[in-house]
């Protein structure tokens, strides 16, 4: 939660002393607000676009996706684009289902499982880890996914941060203000998945590594 009116009210612009530009910013009024907004935006990444389950699903129907040879339309080819709506895409999947190991999980919602996860930022001990897991299934002949959950979630789309616009009409990163938002980071989570059917042999493997 974070106050958009209030956000949208200390709107303005300044110049960003590097370049000289004119960019669009918060006024210094506004600093907290700002801040609410990137830790709302953090939680989001954490809890909804990252969540374990959505990640699975977001996978599983890419590669149902390929496996009924879906192509997707250069966006020049809006119409096309616009006609692969969700009707017509589970009408695909449901027909394929018989087929596609995908496109059957997803009907019957049994989707990839976790048995390993980095933290949101992996440190040395993590990435160790995560290569003895790998090593170990395929060891052991179990298919594994390994999915990452990586977005620099702080950057606006053009790469840029939010910029605090001060007194003077200066542009300075909302980083250099909120000790919070330098010190949040970006996510380079990574999840290790197998099938459903693979999870409790998987853990079981993975017990004493």
């Amino acid at each position: 939660m974070y106050d958009l009116e209030r956000l949208l009210v200390t709107l303005g612009l300044g110049i960003e002393p590097e370049s000289e530009e004119l960019v669009l910013g918060i006024k210094k009024g506004g600093l907290h607000v700002a801040e609410a907004l990137v830790i709302a935006r953090y939680q989001m990444f954490c809890q909804v676009y990252f969540h374990k389950t959505r990640q699975a699903y977001d996978y599983m129907l890419q590669q149902a996706v390929d496996d009924i040879g879906i192509k997707i339309p250069e966006p020049k080819r809006i119409e096309e684009f616009l006609k692969l709506d969700d009707y017509s895409v589970w009408h695909l999947i449901v027909n394929s289902s018989e087929r596609s190991y995908w496109c059957k999980s997803i009907l019957q919602r049994n989707h990839l499982k976790v048995v390993y996860e980095t933290r949101e930022v992996p440190l040395k001990e993590d990435l160790e880890q995560l290569q003895k897991v790998k090593d170990r299934l395929k060891s052991n002949k179990i298919l594994f996914y390994e999915i990452p959950a990586e977005s620099s979630w702080y950057k606006l789309n053009q790469g840029g941060e939010i910029m605090i616009i001060d007194e003077a009409n200066k542009a300075s990163p909302l980083s250099e203000y909120s000790r919070v938002v330098k010190f949040l980071g970006e996510m380079k989570q990574i999840r290790i998945y197998v099938r459903a059917e693979d999870k409790n042999l998987a853990e079981d493997i993975l017990k004493n590594i």
